[in-house]
């Protein structure tokens, strides 16, 4: 049909060229952006998925961060196993230097410094974090922290925190003494006369020529009982109403009448104590204790050769005890007695002895004045509390009173240094009655304080770490074998998660990237048929002048 209102053919190839330009842009778009699907409308479903292994691949980018980084805080927990590994087999190496016989006491005291500059080492390890967090367990037992490897089927990875030695924590309250001189501040009036010369005994050395002598001690002047030999023994019950009326004495609240004397450097109310290894005064052994010095005494073995120098001990090795019935005083003495294991006196250079004394003079209603006497101390820990041969390390004496409510420790208490200085007067000795070597307190309604105003006590609070053991070379081994299967561990989840990515990366670029070749040869295509309908379509308006060339003839 031949028409002038409408040129169909015009239309169509308007119609052709709108839609090939459409297709022409939407190429254009997808060559300068690289993406196959520019808008939704090109792939939907496609746009769909790509959005999800697009979050995927995040989440995978996420967590191989997190596992690079518990990586690196393993191998720092690595590196300081490594060290502790060192530190150990060094401390292993000295204490094996320690026991030869040829080494005098300066040089073991030398093996023992290093040993405890490791073992301080050993603390400030444990302490060690990675980014604020702890490489090692704040407890006795090991931990673990958990490595997630989600999104990979849920995968957990733990990292040990190991502990690096047994140790207790404990918070505890105590008084302190401070150094005073004043005997004047106590009320003396009910002590006999003899009781006021044991008081203000010239010096530190033993009183002696007390009683009777116990059969077969003839040399003895410290009492008619002896403790027989033994180790971590103790008396039966003392009956003390004879010095102290028939109430006995008040120890806080409670009036004994009946008193343990202890081999161990102590005595005790209501039970005996046999344990060697001393514990704070404070924490105590749950039994109202006076120690003049809490250490693992052994008087098994016979007398010593010749007595320390400088007293009236006598190298008995023996503990004794006197009641002294007319002048009201109690007496306890440890006559250069030995520590546990000491054996071989005389022949070995570890021929060392302590000898002290403890005094409770009757004050009248239950109330007392105690005396500490230290004539001579050599030694401090037996080698059941981990000391060397002669004495020295492991675990200090201590030496205070506890009387099941309150506790009153010595400064010089469980510092090795400080308590084999008891006897001497060195500045830092701190004791309090003006003679060195002399501790004297007052038991009054109950309550141990000793002589001066309120200023010579101090209340103390403190948290205290008492590490037992530390940690074996064979416990380490199995934590760093722990530390490196941990390793290997994760490094296979680092590696699954790059493969997961990668193959995650290649789906979705098959999906959202524009294939560059066939998307070209689209676009040329485009081109041409663009340019031929922009021809068809001048054609098609040049197609209308025909029309006039009729109505011409006409």
């Amino acid at each position: 049909m031949v028409s002038i209102n409408t040129n169909i053919a015009a239309n169509i190839a308007a119609r052709n060229i709108y839609d090939t330009k459409s297709d022409l842009e939407g190429s254009l778009s997808k060559l300068s952006s690289g993406s196959r699907i520019v808008k939704s409308s090109d792939d939907a479903g496609g746009m769909a998925v790509s959005m999800k292994m697009d979050a995927q691949e995040l989440q995978l980018s996420a967590l191989e961060k997190n596992l690079t980084n518990s990586l690196s805080l393993l191998e720092t927990q690595e590196g300081a196993l490594r060290i502790l590994s060192q530190i150990l087999s060094r401390i292993s190496e000295l204490e094996a230097l320690k026991v030869d016989v040829t080494k005098n006491k300066g040089d073991i005291e030398n093996y023992d410094k290093e040993i405890k500059n490791l073992q301080s080492e050993i603390v400030k390890i444990r302490e060690e974090k990675f980014n604020g967090v702890r490489l090692f367990s704040s407890t006795n037992t090991a931990d673990s922290m958990e490595v997630d490897g989600f999104p990979l089927n849920d995968n957990v990875v733990e990292i040990i925190r190991p502990p690096l030695g047994q140790f207790t924590t404990e918070t505890r309250t105590f008084n302190r003494i401070r150094e005073s001189s004043n005997l004047n501040s106590f009320d003396t009036h009910c002590l006999s006369d003899i009781a006021r010369n044991f008081l203000f005994h010239n010096d530190n050395s033993l009183v002696n020529n007390l009683g009777s002598v116990p059969s077969g001690n003839s040399s003895v002047t410290f009492g008619e009982n002896a403790l027989t030999r033994n180790d971590d023994g103790s008396s039966s019950a003392i009956d003390i109403t004879s010095i102290f009326g028939s109430s006995g004495i008040n120890f806080n609240g409670v009036n004994y009448t009946q008193i343990y004397v202890n081999n161990n450097g102590n005595i005790t109310f209501g039970s005996p104590l046999s344990t060697f290894t001393p514990s704070t005064i404070a924490s105590g052994s749950g039994i109202p204790i006076i120690a003049p010095f809490w250490a693992d005494v052994d008087t098994r073995e016979p007398i010593n050769p010749s007595p320390s120098p400088g007293g009236n001990s006598t190298g008995s090795n023996l503990t004794y005890y006197d009641l002294d019935v007319e002048n009201a005083v109690l007496t306890i003495t440890w006559d250069d007695v030995r520590f546990y294991n000491n054996t071989n006196a005389g022949t070995n250079p570890n021929n060392v002895s302590n000898s002290f004394q403890l005094q409770i003079m009757n004050n009248c209603n239950g109330n007392a004045i105690i005396v500490f006497r230290y004539e001579n101390i050599d030694w401090t820990a037996g080698q059941a509390s981990n000391s060397d041969v002669y004495g020295l390390g492991g675990t200090p004496a201590r030496a205070g009173f506890n009387n099941g409510a309150v506790a009153l420790e010595l400064p010089q208490s469980g510092n090795q240094d400080q308590m084999l200085e008891l006897e001497s007067s060195q500045p830092n000795v701190g004791y309090n009655s003006g003679r060195p070597g002399v501790f004297i307190f007052q038991l009054s309604n109950g309550q141990i304080t000793p002589p001066i105003d309120e200023t010579v006590i101090e209340t103390v609070t403190e948290t205290v770490t008492t590490w037992h053991s530390y940690v074996s070379l064979e416990e380490l081994s199995d934590y760093t074998a722990q530390n490196g299967a941990s390793q290997s561990a994760i490094r296979n989840l680092v590696d699954s998660v790059k493969i997961n990515r990668q193959n995650l990366n290649t789906a979705s670029s098959r999906i959202k990237d524009v294939d560059i070749a066939s998307e070209t040869s689209k676009l040329s295509s485009l081109k041409v048929i663009q340019e031929a309908g922009v021809a068809m379509l001048s054609q098609a308006n040049i197609s209308q002048q025909s029309i006039l060339r009729l109505l011409q003839i006409t």
